[in-house]
């Protein structure tokens, strides 16, 4: 009633295969003129893939992920084509665009995402639709379990505002200008710590991290010369033990 715009809406479980028939039957009298694929879901916390215990997790992952803008793409994107019209936003993830280790499947996943809109932009080039591949990092969100917005953690409406004045003018953005500051900075590769280093996350006021990598020996004087400055979260590896799978408090381990 606000926007004097009718509005239909179609109830569907996208971590299931057999919607989409139902999907195609409300939508194919319809003029769709954008289709922005946003359905998804990520690792309740991060996790070594094969220690997870939810049997349905990888369909799930990739039925969300994955398989929900493929197939709405396929069942929108006919009609968009016979009227040389159309716009078809994807929404990844930061984590698509690099190695994310402990999140790997949502990783992949998103990887598929970002590949497949550039693919499909050079594919229909020039026949009047035209797609766009949105890479967020931290927004606040139930997903994120961000829940207070700054600089580098918008809200919601901040973000999309942000993500709107792309449309039309970039085909691969983050959507918000500190998101898109973050991704140039120099990635590191991933690596894995040896026995006697101890790998530290280390998230300033700003939210942006980075990884140091220190030998255990000069664990307490890195710990003290961070922890006044910085959130600081150890992961640590010992030869008796691996990767911890729960983010250690420095604050915590020093009182």
């Amino acid at each position: 009633e606000k926007y004097k715009v009718k509005t239909q809406v179609i109830a569907a479980d996208f971590s299931r295969d057999d919607i989409y028939d139902n999907i195609r039957s409300k939508l194919e009298f319809l003029d769709i003129g954008v289709l922005v694929n946003n359905v998804g879901m990520s690792y309740d916390h991060p996790e070594y893939f094969a220690e997870v215990e939810d049997p349905d997790f990888i369909l799930s992952m990739l039925h969300l992920n994955c398989l929900s803008v493929a197939k709405m793409t396929q069942i929108v994107l006919p009609n968009m084509l016979k009227r040389r019209s159309g716009y078809v936003i994807n929404i990844g993830s930061s984590a698509g665009s690099q190695p994310t280790p402990f999140l790997s499947l949502y990783s992949g996943a998103k990887s598929f995402v970002d590949v497949f809109t550039r693919a499909l932009s050079l594919e229909y080039g020039g026949r009047g639709v035209s797609f766009q591949i949105v890479s967020p990092y931290f927004v606040v969100s139930k997903m994120s379990k961000m829940r207070k917005a700054s600089l580098f953690v918008p809200s919601p409406t901040t973000y999309v505002k942000g993500a709107l004045a792309t449309v039309g003018v970039q085909a691969v953005t983050n959507g918000y200008w500190a998101h898109s500051f973050q991704s140039i900075r120099k990635r590191p590769q991933a690596f894995k710590p040896s026995a006697n280093m101890a790998m530290v996350q280390i998230s300033t006021k700003l939210h942006m991290s980075r990884l140091v990598c220190f030998p255990l020996r000069h664990q307490a004087k890195v710990i003290s010369d961070f922890q006044s400055d910085f959130e600081t979260r150890l992961w640590y590896r010992t030869r008796t033990r691996t990767l911890t799978e729960s983010f250690l408090h420095i604050r915590g381990l020093i009182r």
